[in-house]
């Protein structure tokens, strides 16, 4: 108080003088969603879709990272016939494929509800694919999913290989829900199409067991033996092992009065009232309400469970509970299991390391990772000292004296403990690595500019990488900050965390009974330069998005928070187009020969980060960045065009019921065709006019990527060799349609236009095919003779870059002189002549703004059309037909194959726009 009235005086002493800092403190009230463990479930998915509880209603919200539109998972029945009964979800979590939902709603005074749902084609697009009931005190925990991807590593080396499996083998494409419950059971609920429809089995946690499918069930009980008392879990963890079918289950439970049944109201915070003693049982006096017995257990209960399918086809579940672990702290708030994979080629000697893929399965699939146990308490002491945070590691080491089946395989010891003075500890999660952790530590008091505005940011709080099992900060990594406004300032503590799919993005949610409940996104550590000695990674990889994007890649995962992360303004360009120039070196580098395995890929990626640095700036930097995403999109735009005109072929014809979708994606190829060699003419006719100046020092290394464009970016396929490939593809395949259409009497009405139409948009293109196409093949040569590092580069900005100027003017040479084009045509359209000037730009921009991203017609606006997260684009795939009445199944098939996806990558939704 003394204190606090000093600063006062000194900031209001002297007029017209800067107020002193102001000190914010981290009260322990404000702890309270931690203390009372009533944190606010977040899942991140694999599609990059942030699910998180409404803060009052029982209600799932989601959105798409990063749009800051939401969409509502649709409730199960018993939630919409009496929304008022029910809590808002305690547990949401997502299957590692991202195609089931999973939450659990408490009842507010009577069961509670589980709901599953099934995702459709759209990213916002969940049903309710079954929900059942949980008697009152028998709520769900925590939830986990089996069948977690083998995660791809990248060595220091620069090479990639895959983990071991981790966790039960299930059957392909199928995962198993595993549930543990307050009454300390674990369900086990198999989903299809392992199963018809939804099977649940239920096992003890406290008991040996062995349940077997269509087998009776057991009533169990598992109250305190003797004492009368019933335990309710309050916290828990499942941990999968690599290489190891069977996973430990950890709980901590509260010991409570048998006639009492654990609610989260008996979780809140004591402020001292009284208890209604009129519940007393008069027989229980040995267990009256002020014994020392009641509360928070000191121990962690530890079991091993395991799945297996015998030799009929049955689904087992067993249990075995081993001794339990004494843990004396109280206020647990978190218990999370860390799985350490066997040892990886990055780790052995260099002998053993030079074919890291052999070892991998030669070795390191025969050994069993390691797990460890940790717990996290909060101490608060007195209530009048700063709270700090305790971290206790266990290990759990396989025991390899096991004399019979009854024998527990596993043995836990304490190997270290960690004391955070004034930290509060938000998180703790897995790197990436095996030897590393990353830590989320809340700041109990800071400094604040009184004089700030109450939107300026200020520094709460720190996220680390951790030596782990130690705990001890590794200097290899950078640490990044954790910040929130300045009223905000000591009141914002995360209640619910979610780790974005790369470990590059945290999200952090507030508590739903704070003022001003939000949600905020931190980055999280990321590796420095020459973090490992001998690494082949340059300097321009120090922000690790290069190794993070690499991965996400191999893993299929959705990059969109490290595209996030090169889009903002505070990215530089360097930095970013350095990142994208490694990665397709690393991408290069793993590819076993496939060099153009990942390019597409990473074509999307480079479409979504250029589209956002181009939101972000202004005049010509925008214009090029505006470019570049645009060219990157045609290149994926001709890939995806080559294919439907493939699943159409017949020999050297065409599937006639999909003429109108032909005829539409042939129409896009003239266009963009006609904007190419628009821009070959006009660089042909610069260069020709600007004399040569010969370099007479001698050609140095490249030692950057070229941050701006040296031509127009379109001029790319003119110049690698990939994109030549493609696009000669796509103009074989228009001009064999443009054949085969011309060569047919029409037999319709709708048949002649689409005819006509085919025509007209081919022969009064100002481009003859019968010429372009040969002369093509021939130009074709060029481009294979350019380097490949400068072909990378000239990917990285999807443009022409400075060392392959001399290929392209070859290439635009041949082209310009030759007699395939027609000037006049080319650059004067008809309907310039006919509707005027003053109307080409209206009649130009309604066309690209109604055109259906994939099919390349016109969208026609009947309310089915899908937006790309990706490029913003709009699709009417799967709509209600077509012009043409009639769809074929070949373009069926073709649709089906981008239903999931745009031409970039990009995942379908209707409810958010990028």
């Amino acid at each position: 108080m003394m204190q606090d009235a000093k600063h006062l005086a000194a900031g209001t002493s002297a007029k017209g003088k800067a107020k002193e800092d102001a000190h914010w403190h981290l009260g322990w009230w404000e702890l309270h969603p931690l203390i009372d463990r009533a944190k606010r479930p977040v899942a991140w998915s694999k599609s990059s879709v942030i699910f998180s509880a409404h803060p009052t209603q029982p209600l799932v919200l989601a959105r798409h990272f990063s749009s800051s539109r939401q969409f509502v998972i649709p409730s199960p029945t018993p939630l919409v016939a009496s929304p008022t009964a029910y809590e808002p979800p305690t547990v949401i979590s997502i299957s590692p494929s991202g195609d089931w939902l999973f939450a659990y709603f408490p009842g507010r005074d009577g069961d509670g509800v589980a709901c599953l749902w099934k995702r459709g084609i759209q990213l916002d697009s969940y049903s309710v694919r079954d929900f059942w009931t949980t008697p009152r005190g028998a709520g769900i925990v925590t939830a986990a999913w089996t069948n977690h991807n083998r995660e791809w590593v990248l060595s220091d080396a620069g090479v990639a290989y895959r983990q071991p499996p981790r966790g039960p083998v299930m059957p392909i494409n199928s995962s198993a829900l595993l549930l543990v419950t307050q009454s300390l059971f674990i369900n086990a609920c198999f989903l299809p199409p392992s199963v018809p429809s939804l099977k649940i089995l239920r096992a003890p946690l406290t008991l040996p067991s062995m349940i077997k499918e269509n087998e009776p069930s057991v009533e169990w009980s598992t109250d305190k033996q003797g004492g009368g008392g019933h335990r309710s879990c309050v916290s828990a963890a499942i941990g999968f092992s690599h290489n190891d079918s069977a996973f430990l289950v950890a709980t901590r439970s509260l010991l409570l009065p048998s006639n009492q049944t654990a609610s989260h109201d008996e979780h809140a915070m004591d402020i001292g009232l009284p208890l209604d003693l009129t519940q007393i049982h008069p027989s229980d006096e040995r267990y009256s309400y002020d014994s020392d017995i009641w509360g928070e257990e000191l121990v962690i209960d530890v079991c091993e469970v395991g799945i297996q399918l015998d030799p009929s086809n049955s689904l087992n579940l067993g249990s075995r509970p081993l001794p339990p672990l004494f843990h004396p702290s109280p206020h647990l708030i978190d218990l999370a299991f860390f799985s350490i994979p066997p040892e990886s080629p990055a780790n052995q000697s260099p002998a053993a390391s030079k074919d890291p893929r052999r070892q991998v399965k030669e070795g390191a699939a025969e050994k069993v990772g390691s797990l460890y146990l940790t717990a996290t308490v909060l101490d608060c002491g007195d209530y009048a000292t700063p709270p700090r945070s305790e971290v206790t590691v266990f290990a759990c080491v396989r025991n390899t004296n096991v004399t019979n089946k009854a024998s527990p395989r596993f043995m836990i010891t304490r190997e270290y403990h960690k004391v955070f003075d004034n930290k509060v500890l938000g998180f703790l999660s897995p790197s990436g690595t095996s030897n590393t952790v990353l830590a989320g530590l809340w700041d109990t008091s800071g400094v604040s500019n009184s004089s700030r505005k109450k939107s300026e940011q200020v520094q709460i709080g720190t996220c680390l990488a951790l030596q782990f099992p130690s705990l001890n900060i590794d200097d290899r990594w950078e640490p990044s900050r954790i910040m929130t406004t300045s009223d905000r300032a000591g009141r914002d503590v995360p209640a619910g965390v979610a780790i974005s799919q790369n470990r590059t993005l945290v999200c952090c949610m507030s508590s739903s009974t704070a003022v001003g409940t939000r949600t905020s996104i931190h980055p999280l550590p990321r590796r420095h330069v020459g973090a490992v000695a001998g690494s082949t990674f340059t300097d321009a990889q120090k922000n690790g998005l290069s190794r993070a994007l690499c991965l996400a890649l191999m893993s299929r995962e959705s990059p969109s928070d490290i595209i996030h992360s090169l889009s903002l303004p505070s990215t530089s360009m360097l930095s970013t187009v350095t990142t994208l120039y490694n990665t397709l070196c690393t991408l290069a580098a793993n590819a076993n020969g496939l060099a153009e395995m990942w390019l597409i890929e990473v074509l999307g990626v480079i479409t979504e980060v250029y589209l956002g640095k181009a939101r972000y700036s202004q005049g010509v930097e925008k214009e090029n960045l505006t470019a570049q995403w645009m060219a990157a999109h045609d290149i994926c735009s001709i890939e995806a065009l080559n294919t439907a005109f493939e699943d159409c072929r017949d020999g050297n014809a065409y599937d006639l019921e999909a003429i109108w979708q032909l005829v539409g994606l042939s129409i896009w190829f003239m266009d963009f065709l006609q904007r190419l060699l628009k821009e070959c003419i006009l660089f042909h006719d610069e260069k020709s006019n600007t004399p040569e100046v010969r370099q007479e020092t001698p050609e140095k290394p490249d030692t950057s990527p070229p941050l701006t464009p040296a031509a127009a970016p379109i001029l790319i396929h003119a110049v690698h060799p990939y994109v030549f490939k493609h696009m000669l593809a796509a103009a074989h395949h228009v001009k064999r349609f443009r054949d085969h259409i011309g060569g047919l009497s029409a037999k319709g009405e709708n048949a002649q236009i689409a005819k006509d139409i085919l025509m007209d948009a081919i022969d009064c293109s100002g481009i003859q095919l019968d010429v372009m196409i040969p002369l093509l093949a021939e130009v074709m040569q060029i481009p294979i003779k350019v380097p490949q590092d400068q072909l990378r580069r000239c990917l990285t900005i999807c443009a022409p870059v400075p060392r392959v100027l001399p290929f392209l003017k070859q290439s635009v040479e041949k082209i310009v002189n030759s007699n395939a084009i027609d000037r006049a045509k080319l650059f004067i359209k008809v309907s310039e002549l006919v509707d005027g000037v003053s109307q080409m730009s209206l009649a130009e921009n309604v066309k690209v703004k109604n055109t259906d991203v994939v099919t390349k017609g016109l969208l026609l606006q009947r309310g089915s059309e899908k937006n790309c997260v990706r490029c913003g684009g709009r699709s009417e795939i799967g709509g209600d037909g077509n012009v043409a009445g009639h769809i074929s199944l070949r373009w069926q098939h073709w649709e089906k194959m981008w239903a999931t996806r745009c031409v970039c990558g990009g995942a379908w939704t209707r409810s958010i726009s990028s």
